[in-house]
């Protein structure tokens, strides 16, 4: 299980706490315009109060992050995050008690199938404080921003990469199909057809591909 994984349970699985239908926004990635770091996935509540989540998918890496400056710094911004979560493989979560966690950290496991259990819940952090109305824009803008940057792409028409975009795009498709396969199937009919239309996009893109380089071959 990757952290792209990881991140994807976390927004889409009704046993998160992070469900994406009861959030102002679920964002992955964010970085420039709203924090000094990367934070792997940033939940905003209705109310205006961050949750940050950090993924990790090995034990070296966990143990590796206590020593971000974030932990060692005091700042406007590391106030804007209320609480604070590791997310991880089950069986790596659940061996949290091994690593001296940042205090009030809590600790989030997910299984193969994308159940998601809350092993350590994490406590409010001290100094925090509520978005302000900007830096709720900002992080809506930063949503917004990434969804067009996921949504299907135009075909690059350079020769030089149609072979390598041929190659890549049945992948891509066999992607968008595990997820189709793995998906809860109480989530809402409307949630799945948006998948399929991805599927077709995907299929689409290898159609288009193909022409392209028959055309430029004839």
């Amino acid at each position: 299980m990757n952290a792209k994984t990881i991140t994807w349970y976390l927004a889409t699985r009704r046993s998160s706490p992070f469900y994406v239908r009861k959030q102002l926004a679920v964002v992955p990635n964010v970085s420039w315009g709203l924090l000094p770091w990367e934070a792997d996935l940033i939940v905003c509540t209705k109310t205006g109060y961050l949750t940050e989540v950090e993924v990790k998918v090995s034990m070296a890496d966990w143990k590796v992050d206590m020593l971000k400056f974030k932990w060692r710094s005091a700042s406007s911004k590391t106030s804007m995050i209320k609480r604070f979560y590791y997310a991880a493989p089950i069986k790596l979560a659940q061996r949290y008690t091994e690593l001296q966690l940042p205090e009030g950290a809590g600790v989030i496991g997910i299984d193969d199938q994308g159940f998601v259990t809350v092993l350590k819940e994490a406590e409010n952090r001290k100094g925090f404080r509520k978005l302000t109305l900007l830096e709720s824009h900002k992080l809506l803008r930063l949503s917004a921003i990434k969804a067009w940057r996921m949504s299907y792409k135009p075909i690059d028409k350079d020769p030089s990469t149609l072979v390598e975009q041929v190659n890549a795009a049945p992948e891509q498709l066999r992607e968008f199909i595990h997820e189709m396969e793995t998906w809860d199937h109480s989530e809402k009919a409307f949630e799945l057809m948006n998948l399929k239309e991805e599927v077709k996009a995907q299929s689409a893109l290898i159609r288009d591909l193909r022409a392209t380089i028959k055309k430029g071959t004839k």
